[in-house]
């Protein structure tokens, strides 16, 4: 008879704690759960990895382009200024820029001199796709040359006035200043992408006189 009644002392007293003290009743998975049904538990608690990952994934279609030496060169007033030409040079002269994405253009200068029949190809880097064009701007007169296109060029004037020949990669013109073939001149070079990729491109332009 003590057993019992000591038992049964001991149920009455755990009822009475529960009772006063209701989150004794719920489990550890329970604990987990808000009243609406979501886990608050450490399977949602965000950890240093799950955040780096969040920021490559939110950063990685979004690249920015770092910027080449000739920026910003997107109009022919801010042609970036690059070496004169020497007539004989055995190397071409060369600038390693970047095309930053759609829409993008890249305007060069370079002083031409008097180079008699010689003419001045300009290209671009092989299999780049790129559009490159030729303009020429007569040094004593101040106006736009006299310009011929070769095959497969296309003649074109730019904002400032002056002509020249546009083609794919490659573009060699020939020009006359106040009637003399090749005379003292600028050439305003521009390059460009037609397909408008979306996209960091790095390329070479490259310039030199050649025999006509």
């Amino acid at each position: 008879m003590r057993v019992a009644c000591l038992i049964l002392l001991v149920s009455a007293g755990c009822n009475q704690l529960f009772e006063e003290n209701p989150d004794f009743l719920e489990t550890d998975s329970e604990a987990d759960v808000d009243s609406g049904g979501v886990d608050v538990g450490a399977s949602d608690t965000m950890t240093e990895g799950d955040t780096a990952n969040d920021t490559t994934d939110a950063t990685s279609d979004d690249a920015v382009c770092e910027s080449d030496e000739y920026e910003t060169n997107d109009e022919e007033m801010d042609a970036a200024g690059l070496m004169a030409v020497t007539p004989g040079a055995a190397v071409a002269e060369m600038a390693s820029a970047t095309m930053e994405g759609p829409g993008a253009v890249d305007w060069y200068r370079t002083g031409v001199p008097d180079a008699g029949n010689d003419v001045l190809k300009v290209s671009v880097t092989i299999d780049s796709g790129f559009d490159v064009c030729v303009y020429y701007k007569c040094t004593e007169s101040g106006e736009s040359a006299t310009v011929s296109c070769g095959m497969g060029e296309q003649p074109a004037t730019n904002n400032l006035g002056y002509d020249g020949c546009c083609g794919n990669e490659v573009a060699q013109p020939t020009y006359e200043c106040d009637g003399t073939p090749g005379g003292d001149a600028t050439a305003f070079m521009r390059v460009s992408d037609p397909m408008n990729r979306d996209a960091c491109v790095p390329y070479t332009l490259l310039y030199q006189l050649i025999g006509a």
